[in-house]
């Protein structure tokens, strides 16, 4: 028997480079994502530029018309040419260069990105230039190039964004959505910037008029007058770090995370560890559920923190953020201890805090164990007009921090929690009616299979949710008018959350008008409203709204139903008597879900009885 010679197949190459406008649609996703990053380059582009005065133009959120005009300071006609090509750039000359940033607009593909996904037109001049140069790109291409007569300065107009892409187009928002996005980029570059004045228009219509001004100011402008009274400046100054801002007084905490902002070098952040470094000090001074607000700013060596660990650039790493979280807590601390809020900090000179440094990038030889007056890590005369425009800050570098208590690491603070339970498949059977109240939050009891343990608040929550949902579900939209008229004053971040959902609050019963640019007067409420403070209620549906990043999740009525229950379920919170646990156990157990709140979180748990004899085993 013969065995044939098997056949191979030759397969042609199939790597190739990809055409430079496919590149250019694939970077644009990195950097552009929707309207507001469009913003975000633009505006950091014009801040870079030396700008005193920037103006931002949008139509109907951004998608059919974005326009920034600012009076930097130009571009010649070469420049203006070369900024659409892909990784040019006028801040970047060495990879060395990339670990001393202190600019915004280094990454080289923004100009390229926005050419890539929009009609774009860049419109520019110097100071010592007779004319202008206009430069037309479409698709990654420049369509035109021509000498015109314009002011000093540049103006970028983007119109009709993702219209190569109509894949991307057609998963953008709804225009009050997507202007949310541009008012938030817009709000982290001029809170950043009080030195500089900005305009705002949407439809022709202006949302912000910010002139020059103080950093108190600016805050002043951007959250209302209210805020003036209720911050108090956080200010410290090492060789490590130097910061400045203000913080809330507890007695004014909120509701919801609102208003919550840092910075680093002049740039927005989200940093949870440095959140927790604030929050630390407030934890024994808030109510359960309240959440203060912060403007905090950092300005650190750019040798000794990594900027480019995500594409945004909103997640930082610091090389010494033990050290940077007990600075912040400590002059986030003192400043309240000067308020006479808190005890304050002692700074005591003999008593030195001890760092242990990690090398820099720049550094020869590595320093371990050197007290905060000893680290040159800071080169102040590097830092952009920061005492011309946040004012100067009291000269501590001789005083040394001591925080108390163990700092955590970074790697373990999330905002995410992770909740085991083990329930039963059916409902527990009780078989007995003595109850145990364990630091007046939790109820424990003996069941078949072990002790069960429940969360009073949060079976409460659950109870208190069905009702007020089978209420609603009664009678839906219907309002009962209240004896006092109360006015909800907003941010005008959150006053352009609340006119994008007013239509649905109202049709949960809500009766609710504008009387002015950011605030409304509440008529009516809710038929089955529970005894409160309907301002928290709708704070409530802000927030939702803002940590979605779309549309309420829930349907209207749950998601009311859920936050009246979230409202009135941590009140009466004694010490409960045999009779009042066991009227709870029953409303609990009649539930159409027991297990779990609303929004997730456990309400019961059980300890087996054989878990409880390991233990002594």
């Amino acid at each position: 028997m013969t065995i044939e010679n098997p056949k191979f197949i030759i397969m042609p190459d199939l790597i190739s480079i990809l055409p430079e406008s496919v590149a250019n649609k694939i970077a644009a996703g990195e950097v552009v994502q929707r309207p507001a990053s469009v913003v975000k380059e633009l505006l950091e582009n014009a801040v870079d530029a030396g700008s005193t005065k920037i103006q931002i133009l949008i139509r109907e959120g951004g998608k059919s018309f974005i326009q920034v005009i600012d009076n930097g300071k130009g571009m010649s006609e070469t420049d203006a040419r070369m900024c659409l090509e892909r990784h040019a750039t006028s801040k970047i000359r060495t990879a060395d260069d990339l670990f001393n940033i202190r600019s915004f607009g280094f990454r080289g593909e923004a100009l390229a990105s926005i050419g890539a996904v929009g009609h774009t037109s860049i419109r520019t001049k110097r100071d010592e230039d007779e004319t202008g140069t206009e430069v037309i790109a479409e698709n990654s291409k420049v369509v035109s190039q021509e000498q015109v007569s314009c002011a000093t300065g540049t103006t970028v107009t983007v119109k009709n964004i993702f219209f190569s892409v109509p894949a991307r187009k057609k998963f953008l928002k709804n225009d009050t959505i997507e202007l949310r996005h541009i008012n938030d980029e817009f709000l982290h570059v001029a809170m950043a910037h009080p030195e500089i004045s900005f305009k705002l228009l949407h439809n022709d219509r202006p949302l912000y008029h910010l002139e020059k001004s103080s950093l108190r100011q600016r805050i002043v402008h951007i959250c209302g007058t209210s805020i003036n009274e209720r911050i108090v400046p956080v200010e410290e100054d090492t060789q490590l770090v130097k910061i400045c801002g203000f913080s809330c007084k507890p007695e004014f905490a909120r509701k919801n995370r609102s208003d919550q902002y840092f910075f680093v070098n002049r740039r927005f952040i989200r940093s949870p560890y440095l959140h927790h470094a604030v929050m630390s000090v407030y934890e024994n001074l808030l109510p359960a559920g309240s959440h203060i607000f912060y403007f905090i700013f950092l300005e650190v060596n750019p040798a000794s923190v990594d900027v480019n660990i995500h594409p945004t650039k909103t997640e930082i790493k610091f090389d010494n953020e033990k050290a940077i979280y007990s600075i912040v807590a400590a002059a986030v601390k003192r400043a309240l201890g000067m308020f006479n809020l808190v005890p304050s900090i002692d700074f005591n000179p003999e008593d030195n805090f001890v760092l242990q440094t990690t090398p820099s990038r720049q550094a020869g030889n590595p320093v371990t164990g050197t007290p905060f007056r000893d680290i040159k890590l800071h080169d102040l005369e590097n830092i952009r007009n920061w005492e011309n425009v946040f004012g100067k800050i009291p000269n501590v570098k001789d005083r040394t921090v001591n925080v108390p208590g163990e700092i955590p690491d970074a790697t373990v603070l999330t905002d995410k929690s992770d909740y085991k339970t083990n329930l039963p498949l059916t409902d527990p059977a009780i078989n007995s009616n003595q109850f145990l109240c364990f630091e007046n939050k939790y109820i424990i009891t003996k069941v078949k299979s072990g002790l069960m343990i429940i969360d009073r608040v949060h079976a409460n929550e659950r109870i208190m949710y069905e009702r007020f949902l089978s209420s609603l579900e009664k009678s839906p939209g219907a309002s009962q008018q209240v004896i006092f008229q109360q006015v909800l004053d907003l941010s005008p971040g959150d006053a352009m959350i609340l006119s994008g959902i007013l239509s649905e609050v109202r049709g949960m019963g809500f009766d609710i008008q504008p009387i002015g640019k950011f605030s409304y007067v509440i008529d009516g409420l809710p038929a089955g409203f529970p005894v409160g403070n309907p301002i928290e209620v709708l704070e409530g549906f802000i927030e939702q709204v803002r940590i979605s990043g779309a549309e309420l999740k829930m349907k209207p009525k749950e998601k009311l139903a859920m936050l009246m229950a979230k409202t009135v379920s941590a009140r009466n919170m004694n010490e409960p008597s045999q009779s009042e646990m066991e009227s709870l156990i029953n409303n609990l157990f009649t539930c159409q879900i027991p297990y779990y709140t609303p929004s997730g979180k456990p309400v019961v748990t059980i300890m087996a009885g054989q878990e409880i004899k390991n233990r002594f085993s």
